[in-house]
Order: structure tokens, then sequence, then C-alpha cells
């Protein structure tokens, strides 16, 4: 058996979603959780010396899952209409950056377990931080995680486990960050909680 990536019924070009539409992606996410645990559990199973991992929603379960998923990203260079829409999207005023702009992206595979992998660390902190709820940003276009799920509850600023996760499977890429990230993230967000 193969892993199935996540596969949304919708394009996820939030910015130009209807409220109705992002109404039904975040119904979907939400449906979807359970399916998406257990495709991610049965990934993680068939990797040699994770046979035994459980998605038992514990922070402990977040060490072993970080130390997989970062022998799992993968990058693929950026293709010439991507890199074209790149740089075509810099202010003139901003022209010396074209050289930092990106040459790679995650891959199809990538992309999806860090779905999967962000939201079983949101499952994880919903878990173990009372109080804490998924939400989705349906205002402020111009925000990050617009039209995302977003965890609140763990203080004064609302949490995005995806977004997280994906900005940790940059640096796992990048070769700055390590498997351990995913346990530092919730022990970050879960400690708000307890301070905020």
């Amino acid at each position: 058996m193969t892993y199935k990536p996540v596969d949304p019924p919708f394009e996820l070009n939030f910015e130009e979603m209807s409220q109705k539409g992002l109404r039904a992606y975040f119904d979907w996410f939400l449906g979807s959780l359970s399916e998406r645990e257990k495709e991610l559990e049965a990934e993680v199973r068939r990797a040699p010396g994770f046979e035994t991992w459980t998605a038992d929603r514990t922070p402990a379960s977040l060490d072993a899952l970080g130390e997989w998923f970062a022998g799992q990203v993968e990058e693929r260079p950026l293709t010439d209409e991507e890199m074209a829409k790149g740089r075509s999207s810099v202010p003139e005023e901003a022209s010396f950056l074209l050289d930092e702009l990106p040459t790679t992206t995650p891959t199809f595979r990538t992309l999806s377990l860090t779905f999967d992998v962000g939201a079983y660390l949101g499952q994880v902190l919903l878990k173990n931080c009372e109080g804490v709820s998924w939400q989705q940003v349906r205002s402020g276009k111009s925000y990050h995680d617009y039209g995302q799920p977003v965890l609140v509850g763990l203080g004064p600023v609302r949490c995005s486990p995806l977004l997280l996760v994906m900005t940790l499977a940059h640096g796992i890429a990048d070769g700055k960050k390590s498997g351990t990230g995913l346990r530092k993230l919730y022990d970050i967000w879960s400690s708000k909680k307890v301070s905020g």
C-alpha cells in the first residue's frame, strides 16, 4: 500500500474563494482529520525504524514523527514558468531581491506530508491544551493565514500549525532545521497556553 496524498476538492486560492467556499473548505478540513491521521500513521510505519509509531496525539509522538518527517522533505527545481511568475511579483523598487528568490519548491508529496504533519501537530495541541479549538480566518485577506485552519486559545496570537510545519519543511530542506523542530513547535505553543 502506498501513501495517498491529500486531495482537497477545492482549488486552494483562498484570496479568491467566496465565504461559502471558505466554509466548505474548513468543513472538509475538519472532516478529513481522522482519515489524514490514519494515512500519516500508515506512511510513517512503512519506514524502517518507525514500524511501531502510533498517532496517539501525545507530545512524545512528535519526537519520532519529526525525525521521520526530516527524512521525507524533498524539493524540486522551479520550472521556468514558476521562476518567471516569482520574478514578476517583485516590485521594481525591490528588484535587488531578485537574486534571493528561491529556485526550488517542495515536491507534491512533501506538501501533502506537510499538511498531514501540520494537522497532526494541531490535533496534539488540541488534545493536550485545554480551551483550544480549530477556527478559520475569514477576514483580512492580506493575512498570511487567511482561509487557513488555525488554533485559538493558545494565547493572544492564533497558531497556524500547517504554516508552521511548512516553514519547518523549508528549514529542513535548507539544512537549517532538523526534525527536532516539530517537538519544539509544540513546546513553544503549549507553553503560551500556560503563560498566556
